[in-house]
């Protein structure tokens, strides 16, 4: 049983029967609680069929085994905290910055939260946004000229538009509209017989740009060709 300590800087255990590939080494001592200390006589590794963990230390003295967060987190995994349990989650875990409430910075091995930031006057208020309602998703989402719902949120939560309320849109991506302006036509089966008959029936058409002459009066530089 390992312990998943934030205020402890090296994983270590007490018990050299848990550890792999163990070195001899002279890494100095360790407080414990009580005015007692522990010397670091060894290094080596921990595993088992999920994860792997270097650089582990030895203290003979030490009655427990203690899994550093800090430790973990440079080996590029994250930990996730509830009620009940901890999670190690794989590397690229990304949280939404919606889903953050307050952050507490890395100093040295630990994690320090400064509770007086949510609390000064000076400080940038945390905006919660709460959820809207799909009717109200739909409404905005049309007057916004039919926006996907990822750009309207991030045109929100920056303050780029003015006079949409503070929420959070999204419903399910079933707008008619906009899944007939995103569609492909059908292309046209190739013919190997010649149906023309009528002069004007078949044109070629071609617009192009820029052009060194401009037309008289106006300033376009633009050609539509048509045969």
């Amino acid at each position: 049983m390992w312990y998943v300590d934030n205020g402890c800087s090296r994983h270590m255990t007490g018990n050299i029967r848990l550890l792999e590939d163990v070195i001899k080494i002279d890494g100095g001592y360790v407080a414990f609680a009580g005015n007692k200390d522990g010397y670091i006589t060894g290094k080596g590794t921990l595993k088992n069929d999920k994860v792997k963990f270097e650089k582990v230390n030895y203290v003979d003295q030490l009655e427990h085994n203690l899994l550093s967060v800090s430790q973990v987190c440079d080996k590029k995994f994250s930990f996730h905290f509830n009620d009940t349990e901890c999670y190690i989650l794989k590397p690229g875990f990304v949280i939404p910055d919606e889903w953050i409430q307050m952050k507490a910075s890395r100093r040295n091995d630990t994690y320090v939260l400064d509770m007086s930031v949510a609390t000064t006057t000076d400080s940038i208020p945390t905006c919660l946004l709460s959820k809207a309602s799909e009717s109200d998703s739909i409404l905005w989402h049309r007057k916004l000229a039919h926006i996907n719902y990822r750009k309207m949120n991030y045109l929100l939560k920056n303050d780029l538009v003015i006079g949409v309320p503070k929420m959070k849109f999204s419903v399910p991506d079933d707008c008619i509209p906009c899944k007939k302006g995103k569609q492909h036509k059908k292309s046209h089966k190739s013919k190997a017989k010649n149906s023309i008959v009528t002069l004007l029936e078949l044109l070629h058409m071609d617009l192009f740009e820029p052009i060194s002459y401009r037309s008289p009066g106006v300033s376009d530089r633009y050609v539509l060709v048509c045969d």
